[in-house]
């Protein structure tokens, strides 16, 4: 399945737009700041087959407009994990599912699951106050990148020593899809600002690396990566602007 990012910036352009008109016609107000966000991942798709349940820490830019409520972002989620399911090591285990190392003593190495997230967010509070305190729905793209970190505490594995981890780490990256919906609370003075939500990510990607060591052929198919989380992010605010006045912190 292959979605073209031209058809998302068609489909995301008029928001653009109508925020911007919108905006005009009812004065310019915005709240603009940093933000940082913390999640807990469900993977499905073809992530759920490589990695279980894992973990996402995030930071952006966020400008919230007001009265129009429109909200614009740029966020990079890190993601991590110590459940993987695929064990690229397979081949260098003994029979008792343990690597002998170079000093001829068991090694010890693990596999973690680490990867980022990188897009643009649209969102808009519905139902909302003066302020924008009210639910908030969303969509972005973005670009989805994981990969399989080999942990080899007692560096005595050369197989997958340097270099040599690229051939085992599936590093996948591609295209993806992001859409929201959550609660977003605001303050009287706008100090306070934080939303609590559901997230759906669609990633489309691909194996980066010519060819898996483990199994010594290619990776060339195409993959689905979906990510449901719940998230909590944190704004804090630098600039508040009602009407003439810009307030900095």
């Amino acid at each position: 399945m292959q979605l073209k990012p031209y058809l998302l910036i068609l489909f995301l352009s008029p928001i653009f737009l109508c925020a911007q008109d919108e905006e005009s016609q009812t004065g310019s107000s915005y709240v603009f700041g940093p933000t940082i966000g913390a999640s807990y991942n469900v993977p499905a798709g073809d992530l759920g087959d490589r990695f279980g349940n894992h973990s996402e820490i995030s930071v952006g830019l966020e400008y919230q407009l007001s009265p129009s409520k429109w909200v614009f972002s740029f966020e990079t989620d890190f993601l991590f994990g110590s459940s993987v399911k695929e064990d690229v090591l397979a081949p260098l285990r003994l029979e008792n599912g343990l690597i002998l190392g170079n000093d001829s003593e068991y090694a010890n190495i693990f596999l973690r699951q680490r990867g980022v997230h990188m897009g643009l967010m649209v969102e808009k509070t519905v139902l909302a106050n003066d302020i924008g305190r009210g639910l908030r729905l969303g969509a972005g793209v973005g670009l989805l990148n994981h990969f399989i970190r080999i942990q080899d505490d007692s560096r005595s594995v050369p197989q997958v020593a340097g270099r040599y981890k690229k051939g085992y780490d599936r590093n996948t990256r591609g295209f993806a899809l992001k859409e929201r919906f959550s609660y977003n609370f605001v303050s009287d003075s706008k100090r306070v600002n934080f939303s609590l939500g559901f997230e759906f990510t669609q990633g489309f990607t691909k194996n980066t690396r010519a060819i898996n060591f483990d199994t010594a052929l290619p990776d060339t198919e195409n993959r689905i990566d979906l990510i449901y989380a719940l998230n909590l992010k944190w704004l804090l605010p630098l600039v508040n602007s009602s009407g003439d006045e810009e307030i900095f912190y």
